[in-house]
C-alpha cells in the first residue's frame, strides 16, 4: 500500500492523490480523489483500458492495463474514481512492457527454499560475539551457485536476508531469515520485461516438476542497465500452500553434480516442452474437479508422446501426404454429397492425422514395464495385468468427456478409480519430462527409491 500523486502519460500536469492498494491474489485497487478527475473525462475510460503514471514514497510506479470501476462527481465537491489492475512496476515510468530493456532479473518462488535444501547460510559459520555489553551476529549468505550456463544465458541460485524484530507482552524476537531466489542473465541483444518473463516460466515449471506442486513467483525484481532497481507485481489467482511434506521428484542436493547439463537440455526444448508443462502445471492445483485435473493430465500425455517420440505414427507425414499417397486417396473417396463443413472437418482434421497413432496406441507405448515400474516404486498403483484395462478405462474417459458419447458413460472411471488414474498419468507425465533433461531411467528409480519428503 502506498500514497501518493498520479496521471495520465499524456498530462503530467493534471495530477491527482491516490491511495494504492496490490495483494498478489485479488490484484490492485488505485483510488484517486481531487477536483481534477472531471478533467480525466472519466466517461471515457469505461471503453478501454488505460496506463497510469504515479510518483510516491516507494518511487515511480507505472500501472498497466488499468480499468475504471467506479467514479463519483458532484459539483463544486471533490470526485473520486477506483482503477483495478493486474500488473505493474515500481521504479519507472514506461508506456508499454515492450520497451522496458533489463539487465538481469531475480525470483524468488514459493518452495525454492525446500527445493535449496543443501544451499544457505552455514550454522558453522555464524558467530555471535559481546562487546561492551553489546550483542553482535555475524553470520554468511553462500556463494552463488551457477545453476546452468547455456547459448545467451546464465542463471544462478542466491540468497539474501532479511531482519525483523516482534515485541509481545512475554518477548522480544530478533529474526533472520533466508530467502534464497533465482537470478537470471539474458545476454543476447536487447531483451524487455516480456522476454524475461517468457524466459524464466521455464524456471517456473522446472521447480514444478521437481517439488510435485504448483510453484508461483513471490517477489519479481529486475535491474536496467543502469543498475537501477525495478519491482514488477502482477495478480496470481492462487498461491496454494501444501499442508503436508513435500514428496518430490528431486531436490537440488539430488542432482547437484548435474543440474548445468539437465537444466540446459531443459531449457534448450522449452519450446518443445511448454505446451505439456502448461497442462501438468494446470493439474497440480488440487482445487480442480477431478475429471478436469485428469482431462489436463491426458492432453499433457498425448502431447508429449506428439513431442518427444519419434515412433508415434504409422508412417512419415511426407509418405502419407504425398502426391497419389494415403491422404489423397482417402480425400479422393469422400462422396460430393455430404455437408461441407462434415468434409472439411475430414480433409483438415481427422483424416489429415489419420497416420498417427490413436490415444490407445500411445499409452501402451509409454506405460512399459519400465516405467510402469517407476510408476511402482512408492507403492503399488496399477499392476502389470490390470495396465489394459486401465488404458482403455482412461480412452473410453476421455472420449465420454470429449465426445458426451452416452454409450461410454457407465464405462468411464468414477471415485478411487478416477484418482488412481490421474495419479497414473500424473507419474507418466513426470517420468518424461524429467528423461526428457537427460535423467535415465535408471537414475529416475534411484531418485524415487531414496528422495525423502523435504
Amino acid at each position: 500500500e502506498c500514497k501518493g500523486e498520479w496521471w495520465f502519460p499524456k498530462n503530467k500536469g493534471k495530477k491527482v492523490c491516490g491511495i494504492l492498494r496490490f495483494n498478489v491474489e485479488s490484484g490492485g485497487k488505485l483510488e484517486v480523489v481531487g477536483r481534477r478527475i472531471t478533467i480525466w473525462n472519466a466517461s471515457s475510460l469505461w471503453l478501454k483500458p488505460v496506463t497510469l503514471f504515479g510518483s510516491s514514497d516507494k518511487g515511480d510506479i507505472t500501472l498497466f492495463d488499468c480499468s475504471l470501476s467506479s467514479s463519483s462527481a458532484s459539483l463544486g465537491k471533490l470526485s473520486t474514481a477506483s482503477f483495478k489492475f493486474s500488473e505493474g512496476v515500481i521504479g519507472k515510468h514506461i508506456l508499454k512492457k515492450e520497451e522496458l530493456v533489463i539487465q538481469r532479473v531475480a525470483v524468488n518462488y514459493s518452495y525454492l527454499n525446500a527445493w535449496s535444501d543443501s544451499f544457505g547460510i552455514d550454522p558453522g559459520e555464524t558467530l555471535i560475539s559481546f562487546v561492551r555489553e553489546k550483542e553482535e551476529l555475524f553470520f554468511k549468505l553462500p556463494q552463488p551457485f551457477l545453476l546452468a550456463k547455456g547459448n545467451g544465458y546464465e542463471i544462478y541460485l542466491k540468497a539474501r536476508s532479511k531482519k525483523s524484530f516482534s515485541l509481545t507482552d512475554t518477548s522480544k524476537q530478533i529474526m533472520l531469515e533466508e530467502i534464497p531466489y533465482i537470478e537470471v542473465l539474458l545476454k543476447k541483444g536487447k531483451n524487455t520485461l516480456k522476454d524475461y518473463q517468457e524466459f524464466v516460466k521455464s524456471m517456473q515449471y522446472f521447480l514444478s516438476l521437481a517439488v510435485r506442486e504448483q510453484v508461483f513467483p513471490l517477489l519479481f525484481t529486475g535491474a536496467t542497465s543502469g543498475r537501477k532497481p525495478l519491482i514488477f507485481f502482477y495478480r496470481l489467482s492462487s498461491i496454494p500452500v501444501s499442508e503436508t511434506l513435500l514428496v518430490a521428484n528431486f531436490a537440488l542436493s539430488n542432482i547437484k553434480e548435474s543440474i548445468n547439463e539437465y537444466l540446459k537440455k531443459w531449457i534448450d526444448e522449452r519450446e518443445i516442452l511448454e505446451p505439456a508443462c502448461e497442462l501438468f502445471f494446470s493439474s497440480l492445483n488440487r482445487n480442480l474437479f477431478p475429471e478436469l485435473r485428469f482431462s489436463y493430465l491426458i492432453q499433457a500425455v498425448e502431447g508429449l508422446h506428439r513431442a518427444v517420440y519419434e515412433n508415434g505414427k504409422y508412417i512419415t507425414d511426407e509418405e502419407y501426404r504425398k502426391e497419389g499417397g494415403l491422404y489423397e486417396t482417402f480425400v479422393g473417396v469422400i462422396p460430393d454429397s455430404i455437408l461441407s463443413d462434415f468434409k472439411q472437418s475430414l480433409v483438415s482434421g481427422k483424416l489429415y492425422y489419420a497416420n498417427e497413432y490413436a490415444l490407445r496406441k500411445r499409452l501402451k507405448g509409454m506405460l512399459s514395464d519400465n516405467y510402469l515400474e517407476i510408476i511402482n516404486i512408492r507403492k503399488t498403483i496399477v499392476k502389470k495385468e490390470e495396465r489394459n484395462g486401465l488404458i482403455d478405462k482412461i480412452v473410453d474417459t476421455r472420449n465420454y468427456y470429449a465426445h458426451q458419447d452416452e454409450e461410454l458413460k457407465d464405462k468411464i472411471l468414477k471415485g478411487e478409480e478416477l484418482e488412481r488414474a490421474i495419479e497414473v498419468l500424473k507419474a507418466l507425465t513426470e517420468i518424461v519430462l524429467i528423461s526428457e533433461m537427460g535423467i535415465s531411467v535408471e537414475e529416475i528409480k534411484e531418485l524415487r527409491r531414496t528422495l525423502h519428503p523435504l
